[in-house]
């Protein structure tokens, strides 16, 4: 293989990242939306979750790269809650309400590695690709439920609205 093909093989692959990179970045306004939806929604429920159980998922995303892992540590915290007051408080319970969206986090991925598809580049692995979209979808989405869990806890403390 020339240099040459080397070359343009590496921008497209630059290209290629640059682009879906980009549709993941518009696509935050819809995960930051999800987010705060299901926060709301908690938070008319009587719960005793606490910011570092969040904190706990948040740092799970930060360890692995694998959505199976994160999806694992919420059936877990689940199965921990025999009272349901904090992962399966809530109707839906709020840890399969996030388990519900980490699902609808993958069919986004596909949509956007779709998207960057029709944009007439070739991703270099496509399931790789949507992947590493969910995968980037995932920790920005429990990034956001951490924020909104800290407003909605504070609001809540001072008996206020939202």
């Amino acid at each position: 293989m020339t240099t040459q093909t080397q070359a343009q093989i590496a921008g497209r692959a630059a290209l290629w990242r640059l682009v879906l990179d980009d549709l993941v970045d518009r696509e935050m306004n819809q995960v930051v939306e999800m987010a705060r939806s299901l926060m709301e929604n908690y938070f008319k429920n009587k719960h005793r979750l606490e910011r570092k159980q969040l904190s706990n998922l948040v740092g799970v995303t930060g360890e692995t790269r694998s959505v199976a892992v994160v999806t694992d540590f919420v059936r877990y915290q689940m199965g921990r809650d025999e009272r349901r007051q904090n992962w399966r408080a809530g109707q839906p319970p709020f840890g399969q309400a996030i388990l519900e969206q980490i699902d609808n986090l993958k069919a986004r991925a596909e949509r956007l590695v779709n998207q960057a598809t029709g944009q007439n580049l070739t991703p270099p692995d496509r399931t790789v690709e949507v992947d590493r979209v969910w995968w980037t979808l995932v920790r920005r989405f429990a990034a956001y439920l951490e924020h909104s869990f800290v407003y909605y806890d504070k609001a809540q403390q001072k008996g206020g609205g939202q």
